[in-house]
């Protein structure tokens, strides 16, 4: 069921002119007003549903007075489908779409009206609806750098993972990087190895069976000897607990805090777990903010800076910064 067309039919934005201080909070979202058919001219489509909506930008101060100012899009979205007849009648009887529609509504109705949204807040001097990347400059060699990229799938970015990591190495010297082979961690070591602390962590023994490793010794000695340190040591979220679930079947606190962490992408996760790692080796110092890479499977998707914490200290372990991550994942 195809998105075909979507089309803005009216906008209205509002700011108080009154004077305003403080905390700003700015939320967006839409709202499916209606749903119908609609006769169209297409070869091989005579009919679609047209789902109307309406997506409001509010600005409300944090004692939720009065709106600041806000901003209504109203619309209609096509969806081309030939079961555009048990569609309607679905709405009618319960208001509601099924999952898929919903979300390819949702999805397409805020790249476009995002879009206006930010257009209408420039022009009303309100701050926009979306968060942009910054553009930062590093007062001690003056360098200035763009922060913040968001990948659209989960995967291979490990090159662009490393151009972003060595935008920020004024600001950071200490690079913790999760290498399952050690293929990522040997690019890691290659660009960095002689300009920061870069600790390699791996999986540990037995991981992918008795008495095995991903990780072989020459790759090892190579990242050493280009100033790397290779740290190979248990998941704190799996190991004893995996054992004792797999073979009772209940979930377990490092678990729960795994599965927790894996909302934002099994980088983030990924990115929590070896910095802890590392300063339990003693390899990077506690309350140090560190650069974590780690990825979803093989190579690198995730970058984030973490306040470095023991895993005895787990709750002062701060993410930060996600720098950045995959959207679908």
């Amino acid at each position: 069921m195809p998105v075909i067309g979507l089309s803005i039919k009216s906008v209205e934005a509002s700011v108080r002119e009154k004077t305003f201080s403080g905390t700003i909070n700015v939320n967006s979202a839409p709202v499916i007003t209606g749903v119908k058919k609609k006769g169209i001219n297409m070869p091989d489509l005579k009919e679609a549903v047209a789902i109307d909506f309406r997506f409001e930008t509010s600005y409300e101060p944090e004692d939720k007075s009065e709106k600041v100012g806000e901003i209504i899009i109203s619309g209609t979205i096509l969806f081309g489908d030939e079961n555009s007849d048990a569609i309607v009648q679905k709405w009618k009887k319960e208001k509601k779409l099924d999952d898929n529609m919903l979300i390819d509504a949702f999805n397409a109705i805020f790249r476009t009206c995002l879009t206006e949204a930010v257009h209408m807040a420039y022009t009303l001097r309100l701050p926009p609806p979306v968060s942009f990347p910054t553009v930062i400059q590093n007062k001690k060699s003056g360098r200035i750098h763009m922060m913040i990229k968001m990948f659209e799938k989960a995967g291979n970015h490990t090159n662009e993972c490393l151009n972003i990591v060595e935008k920020m190495l004024d600001a950071h010297k200490d690079i913790v990087v999760a290498s399952t082979t050690g293929v990522t961690g040997l690019k890691a070591a290659e660009r960095f190895g002689k300009k920061a602390n870069v600790v390699i962590v791996t999986h540990a023994y037995g991981y992918p069976g008795e008495n095995k490793i991903e990780i072989d010794k020459r790759t090892v000695k190579k990242i050493e000897e280009l100033g790397g340190r290779v740290f190979t040591g248990t998941i704190l979220t799996s190991s004893l607990e995996k054992s004792f679930s797999e073979k009772y079947g209940s979930a377990y606190l490092g678990t729960i805090i795994a599965d927790t962490l894996r909302r934002f992408g099994e980088g983030t996760k990924v990115c929590a777990e070896i910095v802890m790692e590392a300063a339990d080796a003693g390899l990077v110092e506690e309350g140090r903010d560190i650069i974590a890479v780690a990825g979803t499977g093989r190579n690198a998707d995730t970058v984030c800076i973490i306040k470095a914490a023991t895993s005895r200290r787990f709750h002062d372990l701060k993410i930060r910064e996600i720098v950045t991550k995959p959207r679908d994942f």
